[in-house]
């Protein structure tokens, strides 16, 4: 799963350098070129989060991967010929679904297990979900839309969505990072459940209690 997630990864790139040149075409330059190495920078981003299987990875990759969605929907309504566009806005989706899927996230919180640890992720509840999709939303918008901003010139606003990006990522994180860190452990002898969304908890259950 993680090496088919970064081979789409690559697609996503091959797609947004003519999705993003032809959107941007008839714009200025600054704000053209701003747009190509915020994208770029994105798109390495991804890449360092998706290279080492971890925990904190996980949470990176649930992060900037999904950015590749509204960036194609962008450059989509924003004049990108429309095999180009269609292709990106495909690649972006699958790619936002294989770093939200159950089997990538298995694989990435098994990668900082130890012993004899079987980790499997649990879902996470609706309410905080909810919670956290809206607060990626605002940090997304911001961190897309202030670069573009400020190299149009409008200091003030661009300024300003700036700002809020920054400080959403700053305040989110945390919160994000609780989603990677819910699983239970299957090991020899018993079973361990931990999640963490307002405390941490730990609860260790003898197999036997199972009969299994």
């Amino acid at each position: 799963m993680p090496w088919l997630l970064r081979g789409t990864w690559i697609a996503v790139v091959l797609l947004a350098i003519p999705a993003i040149d032809g959107a941007f075409e008839h714009r200025p330059d600054a704000v053209h070129d701003v747009a190509r190495i915020a994208a770029g920078a994105i798109w390495l981003l991804g890449v360092a989060a998706m290279a080492v299987p971890a925990v904190t990875t996980l949470t990176a990759t649930r992060l900037i991967v999904p950015l590749a969605v509204p960036t194609s929907l962008l450059t989509a309504f924003g004049g990108a010929d429309t095999p180009v566009a269609v292709g990106f806005v495909a690649a972006a989706l699958a790619a936002a679904f294989l770093a939200a899927s159950a089997a990538f996230g298995r694989v990435f919180v098994q990668s900082s297990a130890y012993g004899d640890e079987d980790r499997h992720l649990l879902r996470p509840p609706q309410a905080y979900l909810a919670a956290a999709g809206l607060t990626w939303i605002v940090w997304a918008a911001a961190l897309l839309s202030g670069p573009l901003l400020l190299a149009d010139r409008k200091w003030v606003v661009g300024g300003v969505v700036s700002a809020v990006a920054v400080g959403v990522a700053a305040w989110g994180w945390r919160r994000w990072h609780r989603l990677s860190r819910r699983w239970f452990v299957l090991v020899p002898t018993k079973m361990v459940l931990r999640w963490t969304v307002n405390l941490k908890y730990i609860v260790s259950i003898p197999e036997s209690f199972f009969n299994v």
